[in-house]
């Protein structure tokens, strides 16, 4: 480009989830080459810079939900390297904030919450899952 010259870009940045066959990369992948398919048949100028997969396992389950004190996290399998656990409230604000070396399960106190729905965040590096629970 020349000094003073304009250029437009535009940019889609998505995602999804497939809640029936749980294979969520392969309809990320199918719904990417759909968006490029009307950008390419519009524009003529479209390109993908990746995808990425996502290093914790998509799939931990928290119980008993509703709960009163004692909160179980369970990953299904172990995640490695630094994991960090947060429960977070409505409004964003993190209450609890628990750092782990490699991560299976664990059992979280939220006795002192109080009643509401809240939020449990699991992250290892650029990854992050989240998940609602109810404080009773």
């Amino acid at each position: 480009m020349q000094p003073g010259a304009v250029d437009e870009l535009e940019y889609a940045y998505v995602s999804s989830y497939d809640s029936i066959t749980n294979n969520s990369l392969g309809k990320l992948d199918a719904d990417v080459q759909i968006l490029k398919s009307i950008y390419n048949s519009t524009l003529n100028q479209c390109s993908v810079t990746g995808i990425k997969k996502q290093a914790i396992n998509n799939v931990f389950t928290i119980s008993p939900n509703p709960t009163n004190a004692l909160l179980n996290i369970n990953s299904g399998k172990a995640i490695n390297g630094n994991v960090k656990i947060e429960v977070i409230d409505a409004l964003g604000k993190t209450l609890i904030s628990e750092d782990y070396k490699d991560f299976n399960q664990s059992t979280i106190n939220v006795g002192s919450l109080s009643s509401g729905i809240y939020f449990v965040k699991i992250s290892s590096g650029d990854n992050a899952i989240t998940k609602k629970f109810i404080k009773e």
